[in-house]
Formats: C-alpha cells, sequence, structure tokens
C-alpha cells in the first residue's frame, strides 16, 4: 500500500515534457509501487486498476514483461487509438462496436453526486485487440484484450454506461469479461477526510495491539512516526 500528495504546477501548464514529469508520470510512479511487492506475493495476480487518465501507452509499454502487475484501465475516448488489422487501421471504439454481442451484465454503480445508486443492464463486447502506437512514440503495437460496456435504456436525464476497459490480463471468455467488468466496477472512488480519519484511528490501535505482543519492535515502530502522535508507551512495572 502506498499513497502520494501531488498538485499541479500552474507554471508548468501546456508545457511539453517528458513523460516522467509529465502529470501522467504519476500513473507510472504508481504502477512501479506493486511491481515492488510481487516477489513478497509470487503466487498472487497484481493488477493494476486505472481510470481514464491512466490510458497512457507507455504504462501499457512499461507493463509488457509478463512477469510485472497486469494493468486494467478505462480507454480514454479522446486518445483516439487505432486498432491495427490486416483490413488497416479501425478507431477503437468503432471496432468494438462493431463486434456481436457476447452477453449481458447487470451491474451495480455507486452513488455519484447527487445521482443515486442503481444497477445498469449491460451489453458487453470483447475481443483482442492491436493497438497502433502514437505518432510520438517509438514503440512497437500493442497486443491486449478490450471490453466494451453499453447501456442501451438508461434512466431518463442520465448519462449511459458507455465504457471500454483496456487490459493485459487474458481475456478469452464471457465469464473472464465479465470479471474484468466487476474489477473495475469495485473501485471504491477517493475516500473523504471523515473516512481517512477513522481509518487511521483503527490502523493506531491495530499497530498498539501488535506491539503489546511484539514488545521488541517498539522502539524502531515508533521511530516512524512523528513525535507525539502515538501515546507514551505504557510504564514498566514488572
Amino acid at each position: 500500500m502506498s499513497a502520494a500528495c501531488w498538485a499541479r504546477d500552474p507554471d508548468q501548464h501546456q508545457t511539453r515534457r517528458e513523460p516522467e514529469v509529465r502529470e501522467s508520470g504519476k500513473w507510472l510512479a504508481a504502477y512501479r509501487t506493486p511491481a515492488g511487492d510481487r516477489p513478497q506475493v509470487p503466487h498472487t495476480t497484481l493488477v493494476s486498476i486505472g481510470d481514464r487518465e491512466a490510458d497512457l501507452f507507455e504504462l501499457f509499454a512499461l507493463a509488457r514483461d509478463p512477469a510485472s502487475p497486469r494493468l486494467l484501465v478505462r480507454a480514454n475516448r479522446g486518445r483516439q487509438r487505432q486498432v491495427m488489422s490486416a483490413e488497416g487501421l479501425t478507431p477503437l471504439w468503432d471496432h468494438l462496436g462493431g463486434l456481436e454481442v457476447a452477453g449481458r451484465l447487470a451491474l451495480v454503480l455507486p452513488r455519484r453526486g447527487a445521482q443515486a445508486a442503481r444497477t445498469a443492464e449491460l451489453a458487453l463486447r470483447c475481443g483482442p485487440v492491436t493497438l497502433k502506437p502514437p505518432g510520438n512514440l517509438k514503440e512497437s503495437p500493442l497486443a491486449l484484450w478490450a471490453v466494451l460496456l453499453r447501456e442501451a435504456a438508461p434512466p431518463p436525464g442520465v448519462d449511459g454506461v458507455d465504457w471500454l476497459l483496456l487490459t493485459n490480463v487474458a481475456t478469452t471468455t464471457l465469464a473472464e469479461a465479465q470479471e474484468r467488468v466487476r474489477w473495475y466496477g469495485a473501485r471504491d472512488g477517493h475516500p473523504g477526510t471523515e473516512v481517512l480519519w477513522h481509518g487511521l484511528q483503527k490502523l493506531d490501535v491495530a499497530i498498539e495491539r501488535y506491539l503489546i505482543y511484539r514488545p521488541e519492535e517498539r522502539a524502531s515502530w515508533r521511530d516512524e512516526y512523528p513525535p507525539g502522535y502515538l501515546r507514551p508507551p505504557p510504564e514498566d512495572t514488572s
């Protein structure tokens, strides 16, 4: 688990920069964090999930190594991705929209602002795609899987679901495609201040309980916190 604080530099707005120092660079850095955890869980598949801001060709290129964590990203229509085939180039969204419906899926959508939580009935299309690299990148084409979800009859006044997910996790069956959708739909959004506060309180209690049973680690653990953050250690009455 990791967290990073980030804020836009107003002096750098609309300035052309290298990927590592662009705003999108935070996604590349975030991807490398679970990569460092992989040796600790060798029998677990780690999957980094991102929204449309994470739709970066460089990010998928970084994940080409099959030993690295996998990716699942919601495609950004504005990226204008192109699918390569024997017939030539086709816009990604047009390519997926031309496939037959593979199945249906009922997906529970959480409350978002004034819009109440609801269940969306979605048509699902999926298939392998080979994406052409952007002209400014010296990268080879990307072989990925894509899952398109469209809501035919959203409630009045509500924008229907129209998601396109890209992943380098093999997705060859309807069941696997439905699973990829559940992965993306299970994201908890940005926690608010109160949620973080309650979480930190529970974390403090968990740490104190751990240190009761591992007193030899108490000194080193306390060095990780600012002065006064944790309660003082109990006095030795033995």
